[in-house]
């Protein structure tokens, strides 16, 4: 800005009818986004790149992009004013640069020939707040979006464009070929119970059904719904006939000796409203859930993503929330249940505010990974000395990777080998080949007077433990590879993260980086978007 002391001094209600510009004494006003910050040493700062320096002295020197159309102005200007000629050479030599887009704050009249050119005239910088400082990037990326191919599914192009009946794109209206019928629900149910009170108009049945004096099975479920139930459920009507859902319960993968190894399960009995949006949610089409506070949006929404998480373990999603807040309260319950949480990645400000000690951010998680190789590969050396395996197993992720596959899994193969031929109750105590690795565990390994089958669960358990280990290690050695932090943090957003979560305004700011990392969101062979 170029700011003048008023020519005639303010009297009292002398500026009521003046406009703002002359009551302040603004000459001239121009907009520019700040490239760079550098200090009287060469040290430059960005704060986009991992090679900025931190700034030293009081001098400050701001290399700015200024406003195009702004600029034209100026040039017209000079132009109109040539008894300045040495001032328009000047300001065209220094500034004159390829235009681009950049933010235009206010269009101020371009100057008389009196005032010279302006942008030797400039004397006050006026900088946005950071966190407000978001509206170019935001049209930005509106105008990348409209002159971009998108690859989005069939069903929502016109609800996109506003076209028709925005109910076009839910599940039950799309053609039958697009509609599935088996979901896993995995914990969504705490029991057969459940189940039944979610379906008040089907008959619910087990595939396998129980005798009569077993107990109920309990879940994790997959579920069998026909496509003519209706919308939550159905009503309770005995003049037609009833629907068929089954349940098929499930075992899930064996939980490890150690309490780290048991999975979180979902702790909420969803209502039969709730149950109709996650059903929705595992379709294809377009889910909406609208509801006053307090009616378990937040629930049905991290168990969305649990859900999807468990259904589509190879797909990524991606959570985008208005506020920070919002995202939290996601982000925080989702951490309750039963997703790794190396697979988590909260993006953009406000992941400070996350009620846990943990850093969940890019730099944080690179860490996080980082600290978990240090400890696993301490696991791997023990496990070693538990095999007598004199070299140095634990070194790298890559010579964890050989000893599993030399060593480890033929001991296991082996052992099932053993249990073919050996058929006594304590020929798993007996044979099994990593009983002293596991000499740590809370409680002991085999239980004393236990059966065979209770011992080759805790001995399927003990070795799922053993291979979560190796898997872990298995996905550190990009980071093991890899040097940099940028590098280590793009691959954890573009290839390890499993959950992603930002705010919308993040996602606007940042979509031009995000499309050049390839982060792009991919559609399933069955219609579902990650």
């Amino acid at each position: 800005m170029h700011v003048e002391a008023p020519e005639d001094a303010p009297t009292s209600g002398g500026t009521a009818g003046a406009h703002f510009p002359d009551q302040v004494g603004l000459r001239a006003l121009r907009g520019a986004e700040v490239v760079q910050v550098s200090d009287e040493e060469g040290h430059i700062f960005t704060g986009e790149s991992e090679n900025d320096q931190p700034l030293r002295g009081p001098m400050r020197k701001i290399e700015l992009r200024l406003d195009p159309a702004q600029y034209h102005l100026g040039e017209r200007a000079c132009a109109r004013a040539p008894a300045r000629p040495d001032e328009c050479t000047l300001h065209r030599r220094r500034l004159a640069q390829t235009p681009v887009t950049a933010p235009r704050l206010r269009d101020a009249n371009p100057p008389t020939g009196s005032r010279g050119d302006i942008y030797q005239s400039l004397n006050v910088v006026l900088r946005r707040k950071p966190k407000e400082n978001n509206f170019k990037a935001i049209l930005e990326c509106i105008r990348e979006l409209l002159t971009t191919p998108l690859a989005t599914p069939s069903w929502i192009h016109d609800v996109l464009l506003g076209y028709g009946d925005p109910a076009a794109a839910a599940y039950w209206t799309l053609p039958e070929d697009q509609r599935v019928s088996q979901f896993d629900f995995y914990d969504t149910f705490l029991d057969l119970d459940h189940v039944r009170e979610s379906f008040p108009g089907c008959d619910v049945q087990l595939a396998t059904p129980n005798a009569a004096h077993e107990p109920s099975p309990q879940p994790p479920y997959r579920l069998t719904i026909p496509k003519e139930v209706p919308r939550g459920g159905g009503e309770s009507n005995a003049s037609s006939p009833r629907p068929v859902v089954t349940v098929e319960p499930y075992q899930p993968r064996p939980a490890g000796p150690y309490p780290e190894d048991e999975p979180r399960r979902n702790p909420v009995r969803f209502t039969r409203m709730q149950v109709e949006a996650l059903r929705a949610a595992m379709s294809p089409g377009l889910t909406l859930v609208v509801g006053p506070p307090g009616t378990g949006k937040t629930d049905t929404a991290v168990q969305m993503v649990s859900n999807i998480v468990h259904t589509f373990p190879r797909q990524r999603t991606l959570i985008i929330t208005h506020s920070n807040q919002a995202l939290n309260d996601i982000f925080e319950k989702l951490l309750l249940r039963d997703v790794d949480e190396r697979h988590l990645l909260r993006l953009g400000h406000g992941e400070e505010l996350l009620e846990t000690e943990k850093d969940f951010s890019r730099r944080g998680r690179v860490n996080y990974m980082l600290q978990r190789r240090l400890e696993l590969l301490v696991k791997v050396e023990a496990l070693g000395k538990c095999l007598n395996v004199p070299a140095d197993v634990g070194y790298t992720c890559e010579t964890a990777g050989y000893f599993f596959g030399a060593t480890v899994e033929p001991k296991w193969r082996e052992f099932h080998a053993t249990m073919a031929r050996e058929k006594g109750d304590d020929a798993v105590q007996r044979f099994f080949p990593f009983a002293d690795f596991f000499t740590d565990t809370p409680e002991p390994l085999f239980m004393a007077n236990a059966g065979r089958e209770v011992h080759l669960a805790a001995a399927e358990g003990a070795w799922r433990h053993l291979c979560a280990i190796f898997e872990e290690l298995g996905e550190c050695r990009a980071f093991e590879l890899l040097r940099s932090s940028y590098d280590r943090g793009n691959f954890l957003l573009t290839k390890h993260a499993k959950v992603v979560a930002m705010t919308c305004t993040h996602a606007a700011i940042k979509r031009k980086d995000l499309v050049a990392l390839a982060f792009q969101v991919s559609e399933s062979t069955d219609g579902h978007r990650s």
